[in-house]
């Protein structure tokens, strides 16, 4: 993250939480937007803790401000696990995020801060065009991401299943709609 900007007890902070808590997998500080460090009502601070279908669908409800939970201090060898970090799809950092939270819980600490730079891919101009691969994408941005979030949730029970997969059509629905409304907008400026 060549724009964003810990604070300086950033790392001391998550070490300390993931060194009394080995049930976390990754811990992070609350995260904000450059200029919007001083305003804590902007400052993002959901944490992914409880079974795994809760974390799952506390994910999938937060997924398009949970930039901190990419960028947070994590367990090497779980992170080492994670086989797709050079694939590239719109939500490929949600993949990732999702294969975290099937390993365990991820802590944000009361301390610290994680300043994201305003200038990255996700607040450029079309943010869906860039990341198309395949022709499904046009239509089902978050086609890739919501293929491995389902392999990952087959273990859970049908109840459960059934459950996060609400929030992940409800996260899909959402993608389609920002997808169209870019689509559009670039339609018009031609």
């Amino acid at each position: 993250a060549d724009d964003d900007l810990r604070s300086p007890d950033f790392l001391m902070t998550n070490v300390i939480a993931l060194d009394q808590n080995p049930r976390f997998v990754a811990s992070t500080s609350p995260s904000c937007y450059e200029g919007e460090e001083n305003m804590k009502n902007k400052h993002v601070k959901f944490s992914l803790e409880g079974t795994v279908k809760e974390r799952y669908k506390v994910f999938l409800q937060n997924a398009w401000k949970s930039h901190g939970i990419y960028y947070s201090l994590m367990r090497t060898k779980i992170a080492k696990d994670y086989k797709d970090l050079d694939v590239f799809y719109a939500a490929n950092d949600w993949s990732f995020d999702f294969f975290l939270i099937s390993r365990g819980e991820i802590n944000r600490s009361e301390d610290g801060l994680l300043v994201l730079g305003k200038y990255g891919q996700s607040m450029s101009n079309n943010p869906w065009h860039y990341y198309r691969n395949k022709s499904i994408e046009f239509f089902l941005p978050l086609y890739e991401f919501s293929k491995y979030a389902l392999s990952l949730m087959k273990n859970l029970k049908l109840y459960d299943w059934s459950n996060v997969f609400v929030s992940l059509l409800k996260l899909n629905f959402q993608a389609i709609k920002s997808n169209l409304r870019f689509t559009i907008r670039g339609f018009i400026k031609r």
